[in-house]
């Protein structure tokens, strides 16, 4: 009898994102997070990635919170939208 088995998975691959580092309340505009360091740079698995999320800051730029945003939270798409 051979010794046991055991299955090694692959590491899942990590996906460059932009989280919200502190809370944003709704209205702050893109730019005032950014300035303030609110939302930075980070990685998530693959497996973890929301099919929305925002791939560069210049797609938001010009827009403001549309709610308040939590820490940790991976940015997506609707979390800015246009300014009143």
């Amino acid at each position: 009898m051979g010794p046991p088995s055991t299955t090694i998975e692959a590491p899942q691959p990590r996906i460059a994102v932009y989280k919200v580092a502190a809370e944003i309340p709704e209205g702050t505009t893109a730019e005032q997070a950014i300035a303030k360091g609110l939302i930075v740079e980070s990685e998530v698995p693959r497996e973890f990635l929301p099919a929305t999320y925002v791939r560069s800051l210049a797609s938001i730029e010009g827009m403001a919170a549309t709610q308040d945003l939590r820490p940790n939270q991976v940015l997506v798409e609707d979390m800015f939208g246009p300014t009143a």
